[in-house]
Order: C-alpha cells, then structure tokens, then sequence
C-alpha cells in the first residue's frame, strides 16, 4: 500500500481529537469510509498521530460530508483532518498511486473545461448589471438545459432582473486539495459576479451554495428552494403530482446538512406539488453522503459505489428517490435506483401518463449540454 508522510500539524490535531474522544462510533453508523480503516474512531485518530506515514488512500477515501462533525458529542470533524492532508499531498507531488493519479485527473480535466470560454457565460452582458444572479451549477447544466432556462424565466418573472452566470464554482477542485488552483478558479466566478454588480445569488446546487457562502461572505447567497417555497411554484405547477400514484423518498444532500430553511424549503415545495413523499431515516442534518461527495467517487470508486448503494437501497420502499441536487441523482442512478430532480416535477410534462426515472444525457451528452447552454445565454438580450 503506498503511504504518504503525515504532516506534523495534522497529527497534533488528530491526538487532540483522540484525547476527546469517546469511542461511541456514532460516526461510523453512516460514514461512507471509517470502518474501511479502522475497528474504531479513537484508534484511527491514535494511528494518524504517532505513526510517520499513512495509507495515501486513507484522506482520498473521505467524502467530506461532516456527518462526524453532526454526530460526535465532541465535535470532532474528520474532514479537518482529511482535506488538509488532501492539500499537502497534492502540493508536494506525493501522488504515487496510479489508480489515484487516475482520479485526480479526470477531476483535472473537468475542471480545465469547465473554466474554459467554451463552457462560460453570463447575462446580462459585462457592463450591464443585475441585482439577482441566479447560478445553476455544472451538475444542472450538463443534465438539462430547458430546467435552468425554465428556473430562470421563473426567477425573472417573481423577483425580476435577475442575471444568470453560467460558471463553475471549483468546489471539485478544492475537494482534491488543490487550493491554489481553486484560488485562481474561484476567482473568475467572482469576477463575472462583481462584473454584473449583484448583491444577491441564488444557486440551484448545494456545493455552490456552500462555496460561495464560505468564499465571498460579502454576498447573500441562497438558495432556488428557499425562493421557490417563499415565493410559490409556478402556477401550472401547484398540485400537478396529486394524480401521480408513486411514492418518493426525499433525499437531503450532504453539503447543506445544516442549513434548516433549505430542508424546509424542499419539503414546502413537495407538499405544493402535492407529491406523496416519505422521509429517508437519515435526513435533514443526519443525511447520509450519496456516495459522490468529496469526489471520492473518482479517488476511491470502490467506496463511492458502495455508498451509493447503500444510501439508494435505504430508499427502496419508494417508488423513486428525489432529490435537489443533479449529482445525488446521478449517484442514485449509479446504484441502479429510480430517481430524480425536484425540477423535473415543477417543469415537467405530462407526469401521470410516463415513467419518471431521469434519463441519463451521457458523458458526451453532459458537455454537449452545456455548450448548449452556453449558446443560449449567449443569445439572452
């Protein structure tokens, strides 16, 4: 197994989380990777300590979902000590293993598209200003064009002259550990949001709601599920699931575990929709991980689908599993569960009279897309 050596700062963290822990191994119940390490928290966190060298699997194999942090009596949080180990590793070369190389590229080379002009939009035009600007995400984007199109016309007709910025917000890179790489991403989204002079943002996805939260505190950031339980679905759209039979088991995505008004935002907007939905055991702030959080879908494949399997099979009673986060979905379908957007209900079509299941653009359909897209708000006036 290759190891990597154990940066001094971090075992002096990891001994001072030992000595506070109790060992309930509450965070193991839902932990996609802790009992893949170790028998028990206290002893892995002994071992990270006083041992020179770790198994350079062991910060890659984290989803960074902070389900030990909401769990532990004694708010311990193994991503602080896993996504720093995660920067160190990367900013030093250290990466030996090629089935990690392998993973950190692909996640490399996604995010080289996506920073580039090909893939990069905004409306209105740079010069132009908007007080709203409503930010999709990349996972929305590749899976549905006509949702965000559909979300936007939305906003635009309940708050109005709101700006729509088609950027990625690097959270995959910053995941890996890549930090001065995500500094230099990071900043071209905060150039297209100060270009259009915004004071508030409105995002469709959880992991740029979290990222520019932490990155640009200076502006009001919330959420498409906050405004739409606030405001009210679209009109065509209140009540249209009451004459679907299915059941749907909602699932709260890991990076706004602990953000209350979004969970309950969701929830206000199923029951305007009139879906019959019953709850995950796991949900709201005690979520579990889908199984693609902290990439560790592309650094540990092996962890990433057993998680996946293991979050949809909790969802086996319904007949779907929906979710406002595109990646959960795609994570669901990768464990070969029924599921789907939140969005696909409010804007879609025909509902009683079709299988809802989400169909899938593919790799080359995801990128084709997003050019798709980007022609569109490109032709915005």
């Amino acid at each position: 197994m290759t190891k990597f050596n154990t940066p001094e700062n971090t075992k002096q963290k990891s001994l001072e989380y030992e000595s506070r822990c109790i060992d309930c191994k509450a965070c193991m119940k839902n932990c996609p990777m802790l009992d893949e390490f170790c028998e028990s928290p206290k002893e892995l966190l002994g071992r990270i300590g006083r041992d020179d060298s770790q198994a350079l699997e062991l910060p890659f194999s984290c989803s960074l979902c902070q389900y030990c942090a909401r769990v532990c009596p004694k708010d311990i949080d193994f991503s602080a000590l896993f996504h720093p180990m995660r920067a160190h590793i990367v900013n030093s070369g250290s990466i030996t293993s090629k089935p990690l190389a392998k993973g950190l590229s692909v996640v490399g080379n996604h995010q080289r598209l996506s920073f580039s002009k090909a893939f990069a939009s905004s409306f209105p035009k740079p010069g132009k200003k908007a007080t709203t600007a409503f930010i999709p995400g990349c996972s929305l984007a590749s899976y549905s064009p006509e949702l965000v199109m559909s979300a936007h016309a939305y906003l635009q007709d309940k708050i109005g002259d709101v700006g729509l910025i088609l950027q990625c917000c690097g959270k995959p890179t910053n995941s890996i550990g890549d930090t001065d790489k995500f500094i230099e991403y990071y900043s071209r989204l905060e150039k297209m949001v100060e270009e259009m002079s915004c004071d508030t943002i409105v995002t469709a996805c959880q992991n740029c709601y979290k990222t520019i939260g932490k990155f640009s505190p200076h502006i009001k950031v919330t959420s498409l599920w906050e405004v739409m339980a606030d405001l009210g679905l679209p009109e065509r759209a209140v009540g249209i699931g009451s004459g679907i039979d299915s059941v749907f088991a909602l699932h709260d995505p890991c990076p706004t575990r602990n953000v209350a008004s979004i969970h309950d935002g969701a929830r206000e907007i199923i029951r305007q929709l009139g879906l019959n939905m019953v709850e995950f055991k796991s949900n709201r702030s005690f979520t579990a991980c889908c199984g693609q959080g902290g990439m560790i879908g592309l650094t540990n494949p092996k962890l990433g689908i057993r998680q996946m399997k293991k979050r949809a099979s909790e969802g086996k009673d319904a007949d779907y599993i929906i979710t406002y986060c595109e990646s959960c979905v795609e994570a669901m379908h990768s464990a070969d569960a029924k599921s789907l957007h939140i969005l696909d209900i409010i804007f879609g079509d025909k509902l009683e009279d079709r299988d809802l299941n989400q169909i899938r653009p593919g790799f080359a359909g995801k990128w084709l897309n997003r050019y798709r897209i980007k022609r569109l708000v490109d032709k915005l006036d």
